[in-house]
């Protein structure tokens, strides 16, 4: 229940800024090709910390590293709404990468979650409900970004970020009870009975990797567009929220059917429905620009995100009890996040030019056939 919530809770501060940040960028920003940068800077900080997250993990223990990302965030925000007040694009930017910082913990809920058991199915169950606790993270963000922006009305998203300051100081003392079993200590002789990179090869890291980092690149090019297209195309803030909302509801509340059907779907075809819904997802966005479009879109780009990021960790359960699990965690999540920033830089840009959101979206299906053909290729292996 405490993975879960500081799932959601955390998840929370990510669809928070999604909303917020852009938006902010928009009224700060000097050049019109940095709207994005923000946004960008926090997928930046994740990349950046994601593998040290697994190192803090191993000298710390989970729930305290959990706790110092809680304490990133908490600066990150704080130093968010100053950058508002003193109207600072640079601070602001600063503040958005320490607040990515501390959503690089945000990945590690569902390894901490699978580390509980032995049994894969278990396993694949208790990652299921972890990730549905984003399902809190989906509603509570945009609606308390939304609620909270004209909190000091000469400085709008002001109070967005003074309530995600709040939700870090909650997540902080909810983790104070958290109870997990220790890391385990790797020796030299460990690493000589089990190679690194012999796991590093193998076929189940490298498809479930590539899952996760592909579902993850196509729904963070879209969602970082959403806010834009829709600004572009004269929607209020109010309405942004709404869509982005229940794609964060639909990112979520799929781990929730995983629960019942990981025992009859094997991680590569959970990882294919993902891809359906997807591409189905593309043809929606391409077919029109009213709010029902936008709308069923970016619920079908959650939902794909959720088939292919559960069912590429599925695939990396073999690896739950490694001795190596830290270092291979940390890959697994560096390998997702360094693509995901070039993704975010790339929305801002895309959607500068004048077919920004058609764009947008075959950029998406190119990322997609460029999976197709890798799972064909080691298929035939």
């Amino acid at each position: 229940i405490l993975l879960a919530l500081g799932q959601g809770l955390t998840g929370s501060i990510i669809s928070l800024m999604t909303l917020c940040s852009t938006l902010v960028g928009v009224s700060m920003t000097p050049v019109p090709l940095l709207t994005t940068l923000p946004i960008t800077a926090t997928v930046c900080g994740a990349a950046l910390m994601i593998y040290t997250v697994s190192s803090l993990m191993t000298k710390y223990g989970r729930r305290n590293a959990f706790i110092i990302g809680t304490l990133l965030g908490l600066a990150g925000a704080l130093l968010a709404a100053l950058a508002i007040v003193l109207h600072s694009f640079s601070l602001f930017v600063f503040s958005t990468f320490i607040l990515g910082m501390s959503c690089a913990f945000n990945q590690y809920y569902r390894f901490a979650a699978a580390e509980i058991f032995t049994d894969n199915q278990q396993k694949n169950r208790a990652i299921s409900w972890v990730i549905s606790g984003g399902i809190l993270g989906g509603f509570l963000g945009p609606f308390a970004a939304s609620q909270s922006s004209q909190l000091w009305a000469p400085y709008p998203f002001f109070g967005s970020f003074i309530a995600a300051a709040f939700i870090c100081v909650i997540t902080s003392l909810l983790l104070l009870g958290l109870k997990l079993p220790p890391m385990p200590i790797v020796t030299a002789s460990t690493q000589r009975s089990e190679p690194l990179a012999a796991i590093l090869k193998s076929r189940a890291f490298v498809l479930g990797t590539a899952s996760c980092s592909v579902g993850f690149v196509v729904m963070t090019l879209l969602m970082n567009s959403v806010p834009l297209a829709m600004h572009q195309h004269h929607f209020s803030v109010s309405h942004s929220a709404t869509v982005l909302q229940w794609h964060f509801v639909a990112m979520y509340a799929p781990a929730l059917l995983l629960v019942l059907l990981a025992k009859r779907l094997t991680p590569i075809q959970v990882v294919v429905i993902g891809m359906v819904c997807n591409v189905v997802g593309v043809a929606v966005a391409l077919s029109g620009l009213t709010f029902w479009h936008f709308l069923f879109a970016l619920m079908l780009f959650g939902v794909g995100w959720a088939f292919m990021f559960n069912g590429g960790t599925f695939m990396l359960n073999a690896f739950t009890h490694s001795v190596h699990k830290s270092r291979l965690q940390g890959i697994n999540s560096l390998v997702i996040y360094v693509p995901n920033a070039l993704a975010s830089l790339s929305a801002g840009s895309l959607m500068a030019l004048t077919s920004g959101w058609p764009l947008v979206n075959m950029v998406g299906i190119g990322m997609l056939l460029l999976l197709v053909l890798g799972l064909i290729i080691l298929g035939r292996r």
